[in-house]
């Protein structure tokens, strides 16, 4: 994800600012006083800035707690499948065509193969892309390579410009990054069994999504 010049700026610096202007509004120039108002400022501006956020995250936090039970649950589910029976349900679900566009172009020689798991190769060695109906969720054969925010992990589709779809060399389980992870084997509830799995789980979230 591309950063902004504004997203650059150090947070410290913000605050910094932000004092420095209520201490000329409030004291009119640089003075002993202008030093004291604006140390005050600069910590009161951090609180303000830092409850601020906070109710915000809680806020968040509130209003998606519905939709992450049943994520989690829907989750749980899906990842009780064997991998077999994963990836029979997703190839039926890719069949109907209601939630997913492929194009089918078969290949056991391409270059882009090296690297994968067994079941990715199964994949990709039969379809040539896969793209939900709804989202930018996208699986293409030709963009496989190596992950632009982790180079210890293979990209194999991505969610949007910012999140990619990725796997390590000869590993099953699917991870969806933005660059803001340290180590992901740190967090398995993040983690996918396999590309059949997290298909499936896109396609009951859609389901979700539009009976909301």
């Amino acid at each position: 994800m591309k950063a902004t010049r504004w997203s650059q700026v150090p947070f410290g610096l913000v605050l910094a600012l932000c004092a420095h202007f209520i201490a000329i509004l409030l004291v009119g120039g640089v003075s002993v006083e202008y030093l004291v108002v604006f140390g005050v400022a600069f910590v009161l501006v951090g609180l303000i800035f830092d409850l601020a956020i906070k109710v915000v995250v809680r806020s968040t936090e509130r209003s998606l707690a519905p939709f992450k039970q049943r994520y989690d649950s829907v989750k749980a589910r899906i990842s009780a499948l064997s991998l077999s029976e994963a990836k029979r349900r997703a190839l039926t679900l890719l069949e109907d065509g209601s939630k997913f566009v492929c194009i089918r172009r078969a290949t056991t020689e391409d270059p882009h193969l090296e690297g994968l798991p067994q079941g990715l190769k199964d994949f990709f060695g039969q379809f040539e892309s896969v793209e939900a109906v709804e989202g930018e969720l996208q699986l293409r054969r030709a963009d496989i390579c190596n992950s632009k925010f982790n180079p210890e992990f293979i990209r194999v589709g991505a969610e949007s410009d910012f999140r990619e779809i990725v796997v390590r060399p000869n590993e099953e389980s699917i991870f969806v990054i933005d660059g803001s992870e340290s180590d992901l084997y740190d967090w398995p509830r993040y983690a996918h069994r396999s590309i059949f799995h997290f298909l499936l789980l896109q396609g009951e979230l859609l389901d979700i999504k539009t009976k909301e």
